[in-house]
């Protein structure tokens, strides 16, 4: 996104530079030169400003019968192969909502996208006795990092406004109170606040798994373990889209909200 806005804001201080050269230069050199009065000029009255017709309103299914909708069009917001395997799966909306949700709540989202598993296991490697995450362990979400990053933010904002009453529906169908967008804000700040350690991370031996050796890590929510699962920069990647998904979401909100 810096770069999207990196040419306009060059060219912005290209003209601010040019007219303070401008004034620069009149007051030191033609400060001598006597004014002429400026000719007069017919006033001309400013056009009127037509506000643009509001956009139609998309015409959206039955929540029930949404999928070939919904899969229609997010399949325009990136061409990565991983996203079109994703979507061949049914329930799409409520699936959306549900993981949410369960982030929201700083809870496991795992049952509602089994096919986010990884096909690999989890791999440990010994370094100076101690076993840490092996790197092909944060290899194993490659995919599903570069998929995240390739969706194009503006379309997906757009998108998730114009889905959003089928969202809304389904949250209420879970027996939440009060708006979808604010779980959905409310998972973006919790999965932000996760601090990704960088270089190894140390684990702990137990029984039948392991766990996180810095007790600060074991302490985390099940939904920001599962992010420190997918390594230092895939866990960058997803925070980046996250954070300009939420930038771009709070410049669209409808005014009142």
């Amino acid at each position: 996104m810096e770069r999207r806005y990196a040419s306009p804001l060059l060219i912005a201080l290209a003209i601010v530079a040019v007219l303070a050269g401008s004034v620069y230069l009149y007051w030191t050199i033609f400060r001598g030169v006597p004014e002429l009065p400026e000719p007069e000029m017919p006033t001309v009255s400013p056009p009127r400003e037509v506000p643009p017709p509001p956009p139609p309103q998309l015409e959206l299914p039955d929540l029930a019968a949404s999928d070939a909708f919904v899969r229609s069009l997010v399949e325009g917001l990136s061409s990565h192969p991983r996203l079109a395997a994703w979507l061949v799966n049914d329930h799409l909306v409520e699936r959306f909502v549900a993981v949410v949700d369960n982030v929201a709540r700083g809870e496991s989202p795992r049952v509602h996208v089994p096919f986010l598993a990884p096909e690999a296991g989890f791999a440990v490697e010994q370094e100076d006795g101690h076993p840490v995450i092996a790197e092909e362990s944060f290899r194993r979400y490659d995919l599903l990092a570069a998929a995240v990053a390739s969706l194009d933010t503006d379309g997906a904002v757009r998108l998730y406004r114009d889905l959003a009453p089928l969202f809304e529906e389904a949250y209420a169908e879970l027996g939440n109170p009060g708006s979808f967008e604010l779980a959905l804000v409310a998972a973006i700040d919790r999965l932000l606040a996760v601090e990704v350690p960088e270089g190894e991370v140390e684990l702990s031996e137990r029984i039948d798994a392991y766990a996180f050796a810095d007790a600060r890590l074991e302490r985390l929510s099940p939904a920001a373990k599962h992010l420190l699962r997918l390594g230092p920069y895939n866990a960058h990647e997803v925070q980046t889209k996250l954070r300009t998904f939420k930038t771009a979401l709070a410049l669209t909100r409808p005014p009142g909200e």
